[in-house]
């Protein structure tokens, strides 16, 4: 079987075709303290580590811990590859930036922004695992549409 037919290449297809219905909204690299541990696929760790070398925490998101993956500047060392949850910061009408970045085309709805983490979640999340630090939380994206209100 050739790599392009692999499932872990078909994973990646589909998280890749989830990823690029995400509006860019236009980052200027200054919310380091919205960046926080979150919860990601399998997968998406995967591509982390593969990418930057950052083996990130397998933890629930925790609004409380910074994300690993920022550096001494706080820039994300794992931008390129990052997982949905902060692809969907200041792309997602609950969650707009509060430094004024804002996708060009307009904010996805809250419920798109749920339909694709739930349809990340379904393509690189691994059924052999039950350890529940290897699911994506459900709850996130609504939890952190809530701190975000409550901090503006």
């Amino acid at each position: 079987m050739s790599r392009s037919g692999s499932p872990a290449r078909r994973t990646a297809d589909r998280i890749d075709v989830a990823y690029a219905r995400i509006p860019d909204p236009e980052c200027k690299g200054l919310c380091s303290e919205s960046c926080h541990s979150v919860a990601m696929t399998p997968a998406e760790r995967r591509r982390v580590y593969a990418a930057t070398g950052l083996r990130l925490p397998l933890v629930y998101a925790d609004l409380d811990v910074p994300c690993a993956a920022l550096d001494g500047d706080g820039r994300c060392r794992a931008h390129q590859v990052r997982p949905t949850v902060c692809r969907l910061w200041g792309a997602v009408e609950e969650m707009p930036c509060p430094h004024g970045c804002r996708p060009e085309g307009g904010f996805l709805p809250a419920g798109r922004g749920h339909e694709i983490l739930a349809e990340v979640h379904r393509a690189g999340g691994d059924t052999r695992r039950r350890d529940p630090a290897d699911d994506a939380d459900p709850g996130m994206l609504a939890r952190l549409m809530d701190k975000h209100r409550h901090q503006t």
